[in-house]
C-alpha cells in the first residue's frame, strides 16, 4: 500500500524530500488511509512548529472524519499547548461528525483538566445536537470531575433532556456513582 510505502521511505531516507513529499500526500492523496499514514509520519519524525501548523490546516479542511480524528489525537499527543487546545476546542464544538466531536472532548478532558474544560464538557453535555454525544460529554465529566456538581447536571439531564439514550446515560451514571 502506499502508506507502507511512506513508512518505508521514512525509515530509510529521513531527508527534507521525504518530509516534502509526506506534506504533499497528506493534502492531495485521495485515498485517507495514505492520508492517515502521512501525518502519523510526520508527527513522529517531525514533530515541529511547521508540521503542526499543517496539522492544523488538515483538522480545518479534511473531509475524512477518520483522518480529522487522527489529526486531532497526534495534535493532543505531540503538542499540548494553548494553540492546539484551541484546535481541539474548535473540533469539539464545531465539527460536522459527532465521534470526532467526542474524540475531541475526551481528549480535552485528559490533556487539558481544568474549569475551561470542564465548562466546555458542560456546553456539549447540554448544546450539542446529537444525543448520544450530550451522553458522552457527561460521562467524560463523571469520570473527570464526579463531585456534586456533576451529579446535579446528571440529574437535570436525566429528567429534562428530550433524547432517551441521554436521559439513560445520565441516569445510569447517576446510579453507579452515586448509588443512594
Amino acid at each position: 500500500t502506499r502508506g507502507a510505502a511512506l513508512r518505508a521511505l521514512v525509515e530509510r531516507w529521513p531527508d527534507q524530500n521525504t518530509r516534502d513529499l509526506l506534506a504533499r500526500r497528506l493534502v492531495r492523496d485521495s485515498d485517507r488511509f495514505t492520508r492517515e499514514a502521512a501525518l502519523q509520519a510526520l508527527a513522529e519524525k517531525w514533530p515541529d512548529e511547521r508540521t503542526r501548523n499543517l496539522l492544523f490546516q488538515r483538522a480545518a479542511q479534511d473531509d475524512s472524519v477518520d483522518v480529522r480524528r487522527a489529526v486531532l489525537l497526534a495534535l493532543a499527543k505531540g503538542w499540548r499547548d494553548e494553540a492546539t487546545r484551541g484546535v481541539l476546542v474548535q473540533l469539539a464544538v464545531q465539527d460536522d461528525d459527532g465521534s470526532t466531536r467526542d474524540t475531541a472532548v475526551r481528549e480535552l478532558a485528559e490533556k487539558w483538566r481544568d474549569e475551561t474544560t470542564r465548562a466546555l464538557l458542560v456546553q456539549r453535555a447540554f448544546q450539542d445536537g446529537v444525543g448520544h454525544i450530550r451522553g458522552a460529554a457527561l460521562r467524560v465529566l463523571v469520570e473527570t470531575w464526579p463531585d456534586e456538581s456533576t451529579r446535579a447536571l446528571l440529574a437535570q439531564s436525566a429528567t429534562r433532556d428530550d433524547n432517551g439514550s441521554t436521559r439513560y446515560a445520565a441516569l445510569q451514571a447517576l446510579a453507579e456513582k452515586w448509588p443512594d
